[in-house]
């Protein structure tokens, strides 16, 4: 309330002095209101009263603090303010030691020099705990009128309380540093953390600690299919699950949607931060009903060991979240500790990431078209094409064809690139049409597993189809194994929803995985490729030429549909036509070729040769 010792004036026109005199004035009350009627003094009554209206306006007590006598002085608020009765006498200090801060008071005076003025500003915040227990903060303000020996007399002043701004300001501090859904500690308070946990390793070297980078498999499945209230509820669910696993020392914060990281303290070893882990992940997939469905979630984690005070907080971040990567890359539910050369792939993929964004922006993606045959006619024709996605630009020179679909789904980019492949392939349909090809020729397109996420693909492929004309079944989808092996629940539902609405659906490079037959007997698929592996060795092997027929036989009576892959001999061609396969692909026929180049092998070549002979141009 006074800041120096220089006269001010305040709105009433009362100076510093007089204003004293008014503090004294509340203090004791109507008395000397009394006393001034009395007087006669109709001015000085006015403006006493208009000061008083002020500061009882302003919500603050005041007080007069006698230090020579121990004792104290206080308006009817400053009693409430600190929970006491109110007296209007002078009153021991006995009641207000909780609460007053005579040593700090005293010890601003005591730094007051001798020959300076008679009074010292003060301006101080304390806090105490009230007989509810709630903790209160006050604030004081005022002056300390000190002797000319340098003897403090008295402190006399304004006391708030300032317990509902102290609050907002802790909790906009405290919001500051955690997350609004979980309540965990933010990347901002973890990474404070870590450099506590550096500075410790600066004076004990052999400490180690560990961060864990934690991400949710398939979340975007979930806040796709059940909604985002859901997701939110399972990312509750699980914070609350790590917050239980750890020591009160370690620290558990969510740093991105789907994302934790856990910073483990005082471990013994690297092992030590695995084994936590593998208990961890496993841990996390009990199941948790989330808004009446079950779900079994599972998580990939990265481990980052902490032993190093001069790495940066950055680095080993980072270093996690890479391995964390890893994890995922290498499926659900996945540990894996860091290693210095996964920095490598990692780059990789970012300079990967960032050329396939100018691809896009640059049109350097165009598709290429391998005709599939039907290798029972003579003479052969294609009957349709299957579209391979292919990258021009010296920016992808290390990148082989068969390695851009992974390099696209392992950077989140699959299904922009899908839904291009998709569109191009139903524009270049069209445009076939209009140059007079039959009816009946069609495109297959190839599908990753995370096209099977998400239903929106059905809707990509009406919206591709429909508004060219096209009938539905002149864009036929290929999805490999792998697709199926991740969500087979809700693949088989795409593939139900496609095929009512008359798209064709064949499993692709069928044989090569473990579950091959069992998805052939559950899935209603039109057709199946055999993979160009089996293929190849016909010639050499009677084990490849005995799975080739059981799997032609196994298909027909299923009444599916036979392409053989990667045909490039006579004698393959002939084995194929004689167990009956239907149709076929590979370079014996044709190369995958540009669309002006599929024309060519829609009319039958005149006989010249023995190849011609059979049908095929080459």
């Amino acid at each position: 309330m006074f800041a120096s010792d220089t006269v001010i004036t305040d709105t009433f026109g009362i100076s510093k002095y007089l204003a004293l005199l008014v503090l004294f004035i509340l203090l004791l009350g109507v008395r000397l209101i009394d006393a001034i009627k009395a007087r006669g003094d109709r001015e000085a009554l006015n403006s006493l009263k208009r000061y008083r209206r002020a500061l009882e306006g302003a919500n603050e007590g005041v007080f007069e603090w006698d230090l020579v006598e121990g004792r104290i002085l206080a308006s009817e608020r400053a009693f409430e303010i600190v929970g006491l009765l109110y007296n209007d006498a002078w009153q021991a200090l006995e009641d207000w030691s909780a609460v007053i801060p005579e040593a700090e008071i005293r010890r601003i005076a005591s730094q007051q020099p001798v020959d300076t003025a008679s009074s010292t500003p003060f301006r101080l915040s304390t806090s105490f705990i009230d007989k509810r227990g709630e903790t209160i903060h006050l604030q004081w303000q005022g002056s300390v009128e000190v002797s000319d020996d340098g003897n403090e007399i008295s402190a006399i002043g304004s006391i708030s309380d300032i317990s509902e701004q102290k609050n907002l300001e802790m909790k906009l501090a405290h919001d500051a540093m955690h997350d609004f859904l979980t309540g965990l500690p933010n990347r901002s308070l973890l990474i404070d953390r870590i450099y506590r946990v550096l500075k410790r390793l600066i004076r004990k070297p052999d400490a180690t600690a560990a961060i864990l980078f934690i991400d949710i498999d398939n979340f975007k499945t979930i806040n796709d299919n059940l909604g985002h209230g859901a997701g939110d509820a399972l990312l509750i669910s699980l914070a609350e699950r790590l917050r239980g696993h750890v020591r009160s020392s370690d620290t558990v914060a969510r740093v991105g949607g789907d994302e934790f990281v856990l910073l483990l303290e005082d471990l013994r070893d690297e092992e030590q931060a695995q084994s936590f882990a593998d208990r961890l992940s496993s841990s996390v997939r009990a199941p948790v009903d989330i808004h009446g469905h079950t779900v079994i979630p599972s998580v990939s984690t990265g481990i980052c060991m902490v032993n190093d005070s001069s790495t940066s907080v950055e680095t080993l971040l980072g270093d996690a979240d890479i391995a964390m990567h890893t994890a995922k890359n290498e499926g659900r539910g996945k540990v894996v500790v860091f290693e210095s050369n996964m920095r490598v792939h990692a780059r990789k993929r970012l300079e990967v990431e960032i050329a396939l964004h100018k691809a896009i922006e640059n049109q350097e993606l165009f598709l290429v078209f391998q005709p599939i045959f039907d290798i029972q006619a003579k003479p052969g024709y294609a009957v349709g094409a299957e579209a391979l996605l292919r990258w021009q630009g010296a920016s992808q020179q290390d990148i082989a064809p068969s390695e851009l679909l992974a390099h696209a789904e392992e950077n989140g980019m699959i299904e922009q690139i899908g839904n291009w492949v998709i569109h191009s392939a139903a524009r270049q349909l069209a445009a076939w049409r209009t140059e007079g090809y039959p009816e009946s020729f069609y495109v297959n397109v190839n599908l990753t597993a995370n096209h099977f996420e998400n239903e929106t693909i059905i809707q990509t492929i009406l919206n591709a189809l429909d508004p060219a004309g096209l009938p539905r079944n002149s864009l036929r989808i290929e999805i490999v194994e792998s697709a199926l092996i991740k969500n087979p629940e809700k693949a088989l539902r795409v593939i139900n929803v496609l095929q009512s609405q008359g798209i064709l659906v064949s499993i692709d490079d069928f044989g090569t995985g473990f579950s091959s037959l069992s998805y052939l007997h559950r899935f209603p698929f039109d057709a199946l490729k055999i993979d160009r592996s089996f293929v190849m060795d016909i010639a050499q092997s009677k084990a490849s030429r005995d799975i080739v027929t059981a799997i032609i036989i196994m298909a027909h009576r299923l009444g599916i549909k036979v392409v053989a892959e990667g045909i490039e001999t006579e004698s393959q061609l002939r084995f194929l036509q004689s167990a009956g396969c239907e149709y076929g692909q590979g370079y014996l026929m044709a190369k995958p070729v540009e669309p002006s180049g599929v024309t060519a092998f829609l009319k039958p070549a005149p006989a010249v040769t023995e190849e011609i002979e059979l049908g095929y141009v080459t």
